[in-house]
């Protein structure tokens, strides 16, 4: 990808206003472009890469149209689960990671570098206990759940958390952990 090339994407990115026809365009280019597509999940690794939170909108758009295009890209959005600090592109990454974390293939991926899930629980529970938006938090305590069969404490942990931030969060992290408590219920039980 030339360098213009960039330029020219990350302008299309940085005009981005979040609606879903401007998401779409610069996501059916990504699905379009291998080059831009890994240029683009390259742009999370880079701590001081402007408007990554806007790049995440169509990165989500992307995922949710076409997952295949992810294969062999779990480490780098793991790495960038690490690196990105703006809530707005925590969500959508965590989000992704999330969702991969359920599906056979992309969970196969992530165990063949152990040291991927150690870093996806970490950062989940980092993210659970800061302050960071509810829509971050209840990602990560979907991906926590999703791996807690790694670690006997995982689930314990993660009851532990929901019991304590319960009646302290919204009606969206409420609905979420009610859900994930059922499922944890049942596995003790």
């Amino acid at each position: 990808m030339t360098s213009e090339a960039k330029l020219l994407l990350q302008n299309e990115i940085s005009k981005c206003s979040g609606r879903l026809l401007e998401r779409q365009q610069i996501a059916n280019l990504l699905i379009a472009k291998e080059d831009y597509f890994k240029y683009a999940l390259s742009l999370f690794l880079d701590p001081n890469a402007l408007h990554t939170h806007k790049l995440s909108w169509c990165i989500d758009l992307v995922y949710q149209q076409h997952p295949n295009l992810f294969k062999g890209h779990t480490t780098t959005l793991v790495k960038a689960i690490s690196i990105q600090t703006k809530d707005s592109a925590l969500r959508c990454l965590l989000k992704i990671v999330s969702h991969m974390s359920q599906d056979t293939w992309f969970s196969k991926e992530i165990r063949q570098q152990p040291k991927q899930i150690e870093t996806l629980l970490e950062k989940g529970f980092e993210f659970l206990t800061e302050n960071h938006e509810v829509a971050v938090q209840i990602h990560a305590m979907e991906l926590v759940f999703h791996w807690r069969s790694e670690k006997k404490w995982i689930s314990a942990a993660l009851s532990e958390y929901i019991d304590a931030q319960y009646l302290k969060k919204s009606a969206a992290f409420k609905a979420r952990s009610k859900r994930l408590m059922k499922k944890l219920e049942k596995e003790t039980s």
